[in-house]
């Protein structure tokens, strides 16, 4: 999200506006009709719940997992023998 201030906005309420930012908000900031400068959040992370987290790329049932794996080994089998073994 994207949001326009004028400088003395920012000055009046900088700790507000930070958090805003914090919580991955974009400022523009503007004097007059003419944008200054642009204040966002560094490298895309936002704070979410306590959190410093990246917001996803996509989405979670479209991750493709790897194959299962092929034990060489009878799982169940060893630890019947080492149930048995007590």
């Amino acid at each position: 999200m994207t949001k326009e201030i004028t400088v003395a906005d920012l000055k009046e309420h900088l700790d507000e506006w930070l958090e805003e930012v914090r919580n991955g908000t974009t400022l523009l900031v503007l004097e007059g009709e003419r944008t200054v400068f642009e204040v966002r959040p560094p490298g895309g992370w936002i704070d979410m719940n306590g959190l410093r987290v990246r917001p996803a790329k996509g989405k979670m049932r479209d991750i493709r997992f790897p194959p299962p794996l092929e034990p060489e080994i009878d799982v169940v089998a060893l630890i019947r023998e080492d149930h048995d073994a007590r």
